[in-house]
């Protein structure tokens, strides 16, 4: 659980602060730079619980993350979605996303 949770609280910020640094911050105010607790040690273990908590892997490398809630048999919601800035634009979130939809 250590190796999990020193990346999960690395890379979600990197990346979300990543995102806001190019496109905006996540709220209007510019109060946040990504969804609620993406920076929060207690909320990462919290998501790893609850949900489906998967890591995402680029040549044995984490490069990110991905929760998913599910309910019943067909439904599910991703609940966060985040790759490392090294590791952006290199279509590994596109490949994610399609690799759960399988």
């Amino acid at each position: 659980m250590r190796l999990t949770t020193s990346i999960f609280t690395l890379h979600p910020e990197a990346a979300f602060d990543c995102h806001a640094l190019q496109w905006g911050s996540w709220t209007k105010d510019g109060s946040s730079n990504g969804p609620g607790g993406y920076n929060s040690i207690q909320h990462i273990l919290y998501s790893i619980k609850i949900t489906h908590f998967y890591k995402i892997m680029f040549n044995h490398t984490i490069t990110g993350g991905i929760s998913i809630f599910t309910s019943g048999n067909k439904h599910a919601v991703v609940d966060k979605l985040f790759i490392a800035p090294e590791f952006q634009n290199k279509n590994i979130g596109t490949q994610t996303m399609y690799l759960i939809a399988i």
